[in-house]
C-alpha cells in the first residue's frame, strides 16, 4: 500500500508524456483497488469464503446455453477469405468453420504470414475477436463468461498475421484484427442469414506526436468511426464502429490536449452501401494543425484498398481516405503536418443488405432527408 517512488520516477524517464501515463497507472490501481472491496464486501454479506460455489453454476449455465444454440443449428463446413491493406502489402485472412453437433471449431489455414510493421495480430487477440463473433450470433443476451467458449475451438498458423509471436510487432493489431469478426459473420452467413450484418466501416485510429502551443510534448490518439453494416430488417447506423467497444473522441478533450483543432465532422453522405436494408454512413473530419510546430501523425487505417463488403446482394460502402491539405496520403504510414495545414479523414460506410431494387421508396426518402444520401441532381 505504499508508493514506490523510485518505480514512478523509472517510468516518467522513459515515456513522452509522463502525467498522462502516470494518470493512466493511477487510475488502474484505483479502480482495482474499488472492485477487490467491493467483492470483498459482497462475500461478506452474502457468508462467502470462496466464490467457486457461485461461479460454477453460472459458467455451466452459460455453456448450456451456447451449446444448445449450435446444437440447433446445421451441422458443416463453412468458409470466407478476405484481402486487407498490410502496410505497403496485402495480405490475404482465410477462414473455416466446422460445426459438428454443439461444438464450433474456426480454423484460419492458409492466412498468410507477419509483416514488418506493428498490426501484426497475437493469436489471443484473434481467439477473443472469434468468441465475440460467436456471442453475438449464438447467445448475445446473457452473461458473457468462459462458459460460453468451451464449445469453441480457435486456432490459426504459427506467424501467420492473425498469430504473431515476438519480436513481430502488433501495437496496431486493431487495423487487421478487426476484420476477423466480419469474415466469421460472412462464413455463417449461410446457416444465420437472420443475425449476421454486412461487414462495417470499422474504426480508425490515429496517434500524434510533437508540442503544443506552450512548448510541452504532446502524445494524443484520435479515434475516428465507419458506418455499420446493414442487417436484415435494419439499416446499419451511422458512424458506428464495428469490431470494437471503443467510442468516438471528444472534441472537448481532444482540442486542449493536442492543439488540433477538429474544424468540421459531418456525416458522409453516399458511403454507406445501397441495398434493401443501406449500411451506415461514414464521416468526414477536419483537423487542423494549431500548434505552432510540426506534428507527426500515425495513420494506422484499413478499407482504403477494400471496402466493406455487402451481404445477400447489398452493395460495399465507400473506401475510407485520407489527405493533408490536397494531398492524398497512406491509411497506414507515419506522415508529418505542418502548423496551420489540415488533415482530412473520410470515413469508410457500411455493406448494405439484399438487392437495392427492393429498397422502398419511403426509406430512399428518408436517407436524402437525414442527409445520408445525396439528393437527386436537378436538370
Amino acid at each position: 500500500g505504499v508508493m514506490d517512488t523510485d518505480i514512478l520516477d523509472l517510468i516518467r524517464l522513459n515515456v513522452r508524456v509522463p502525467d498522462q501515463v502516470l494518470g493512466d497507472i493511477h487510475a488502474n490501481v484505483s479502480c482495482t483497488a474499488v472492485v477487490v472491496r467491493q467483492t470483498i464486501d459482497f462475500m461478506q454479506t452474502y457468508g462467502l469464503d470462496t466464490l467457486e460455489p457461485l461461479a460454477r453454476p453460472i459458467l455451466d449455465q452459460t455453456e448450456a446455453a451456447v451449446r444448445a444454440c449450435l446444437a440447433a443449428l446445421p451441422d458443416g463446413d463453412y468458409q470466407s477469405e478476405a484481402d486487407v491493406e498490410a502496410l505497403d502489402q496485402v495480405r490475404r485472412l482465410r477462414c473455416q468453420i466446422s460445426k459438428r453437433g454443439d461444438t464450433l471449431e474456426v480454423a484460419f489455414e492458409g492466412t498468410e504470414g507477419c509483416i514488418g510493421a506493428g498490426i501484426n495480430v497475437p493469436f489471443p487477440y484473434t481467439k477473443a475477436m472469434v468468441l465475440y463473433a460467436i456471442k453475438c450470433l449464438t447467445t448475445p443476451g446473457i452473461p458473457n463468461n468462459d462458459g460460453a467458449t468451451t464449445p469453441i475451438t480457435v486456432s490459426a498458423p504459427v506467424d501467420s498475421i492473425l498469430n504473431a509471436r515476438p519480436p513481430a510487432p502488433s501495437a496496431g493489431r486493431h487495423a487487421i484484427g478487426h476484420f476477423i469478426v466480419p469474415l466469421v459473420f460472412e462464413a455463417l452467413a449461410p446457416i444465420l442469414p437472420q443475425q449476421v450484418c454486412a461487414a462495417s466501416g470499422l474504426i480508425d485510429i490515429l496517434t500524434f506526436q510533437g508540442r503544443t502551443v506552450d512548448g510541452q510534448p504532446m502524445a494524443a490518439t484520435y479515434f475516428a468511426a465507419g458506418g455499420f453494416g446493414a442487417m436484415a430488417g435494419l439499416d446499419g447506423r451511422q458512424t458506428l464502429p464495428g469490431s470494437t467497444n471503443m467510442g468516438s473522441m471528444s472534441i472537448e478533450l481532444f482540442e486542449p490536449l493536442s492543439d488540433i483543432t477538429v474544424e468540421r465532422k459531418q456525416l458522409r453522405a453516399d458511403s454507406g452501401g445501397d441495398g434493401e436494408f443501406r449500411g451506415g454512413a461514414g464521416q468526414t473530419i477536419v483537423l487542423r494543425n494549431d500548434s505552432g510546430h510540426d506534428l507527426t501523425v500515425f495513420t494506422m487505417g484499413n478499407r482504403t484498398q477494400f471496402a466493406a463488403e455487402g451481404l445477400f446482394g447489398g452493395e460495399h460502402g465507400a473506401r475510407r481516405e485520407y489527405w493533408i491539405d490536397d494531398h492524398q496520403i497512406s491509411g497506414q504510414g507515419k506522415h508529418r503536418m505542418q502548423p496551420g495545414q489540415r488533415l482530412r479523414l473520410e470515413q469508410a460506410g457500411g455493406g448494405g443488405y439484399g438487392p437495392a431494387g427492393l429498397r422502398t421508396q419511403a426509406a430512399r426518402a428518408r436517407d436524402i432527408a437525414n442527409g445520408f444520401v445525396s439528393p437527386p441532381a436537378k436538370d
